[in-house]
């Protein structure tokens, strides 16, 4: 915690964050050495995280203008950017992929037109969708089952030359839904002769283990997933000769940001503790949305109460500004918490509502 500063705000861990893309690389070298990270700067774009995606020599996977501008002005070059976004975004995803950057299409609508305003031939991406049995239907990517795609293959496309395959699986966070996209994606690579294979994300981080334990499975580890993919593709893909890429943003910020915030209120209704933070909901972001996101008491300020199974709330004037459901221990008004790994979509997606969006502070 900052001493000197006032609640709220953002405490960030680049050593952290560094530290988490650096152990998910040498995993996943163990099994299979060509292999780099796109880092999803839709989950937490925060300078010094993207800084160090940059020093670490990672690639910037980006969805739109906006987030392409940033990256470029970070210093990254076409050629180390990943572009997935669904807006049509011609002028970008051309000097992209014109520059040696990799552009992953969702659609073939899309790059139908994107095909017909080339000035020459370049090389792009296609994002597929495919069954994996995780009882969920995705709405990204072109579907490999459908006629679309086969005409899509059968046709001649002499501005474009597909050199890389990309997906993105949601609620198929498990390492064997890794394992299964892994394998399925190994044979689209061999199918269609390419050399670049994006696993896309979707992989959960390092957490505090009352945060694990409101999970119904087992979390795994960088080293669970490593296993996955790597040993998948060196058995595809023998000689290496193929660039695998996973995308992330979760398993490697999550643990490195924190919200730091004071208690403002403790009441009782009907039996029922609520203690409000000088925070929101939406400062938070997706971890309170149905768990409990771990709080740590940083400094006892105010008188001490002894609460049991209080809920903490925000300081927005709206019921269902709910920060944590189950709290027990000793608190007081004036006291500093501290909301722990929720660098994973909030303060990218936070807004003003209410109260302006906590400053960020370096730790």
């Amino acid at each position: 915690m900052k001493e000197q500063e006032v609640t709220p705000y953002y405490l960030c861990d680049e050593e952290t964050f560094a530290k988490n893309i650096t152990d998910m690389k040498s995993e996943v070298r163990k099994h299979y050495g060509n292999y780099k990270i796109g880092y999803s700067f839709k989950t937490n774009y925060t300078d010094c995280f993207v800084r160090a995606v940059k020093r670490l020599g990672e690639y910037a996977e980006v969805v739109s203008s906006r987030e392409y501008e940033m990256a470029k002005a970070s210093g990254f070059s076409d050629s180390e950017i990943i572009y997935n976004g669904l807006l049509p975004d011609y002028t970008n995803k051309y000097a992209v992929a014109d520059n040696g950057g990799i552009v992953n299409f969702d659609n073939l609508d899309e790059l139908s037109e994107f095909e017909r305003r080339l000035p020459h031939k370049v090389n792009v991406g296609l994002r597929l969708n495919f069954d994996i049995d995780n009882g969920f239907v995705s709405r990204f990517g072109i579907d490999t089952e459908s006629d679309e795609f086969a005409n899509f293959l059968s046709s001649e496309h002499p501005m474009l030359n597909i050199n890389a395959l990309h997906c993105h699986i949601s609620y198929a966070r498990a390492a064997e839904f890794f394992k299964t996209r892994a394998e399925k994606m190994a044979e689209f690579a061999k199918r269609l002769n390419v050399k670049i294979v994006d696993l896309g994300g979707n992989m959960y981080g390092r957490m505090e283990m009352d945060f694990a334990k409101q999970f119904d499975c087992n979390i795994p580890t960088f080293a669970d997933y490593a296993k996955a993919i790597g040993e998948t593709f060196k058995k595809h893909f023998p000689n290496e000769d193929v660039l695998l890429i996973s995308e992330g943003g979760t398993p490697f910020v999550s643990n490195a940001m924190h919200l730091v915030a004071s208690v403002i209120s403790i009441k009782t209704i009907c039996d029922k503790t609520f203690v409000a933070l000088d925070v929101k909901k939406e400062d938070v972001g997706a971890s309170c949305a149905t768990k409990n996101p771990h709080i740590e008491i940083v400094e006892h300020r105010g008188k001490q109460k002894d609460v049991r199974h209080a809920c903490f709330v925000g300081c927005s004037c709206v019921e269902t500004d709910v920060l944590h459901r189950d709290f027990c221990g000793q608190i007081g008004i004036g006291d500093v918490v501290m909301i722990k790994n929720i660098g994973a979509y909030s303060v990218n997606n936070d807004c003003n509502f209410i109260q302006n969006i906590p400053k960020i502070v370096q730790k």
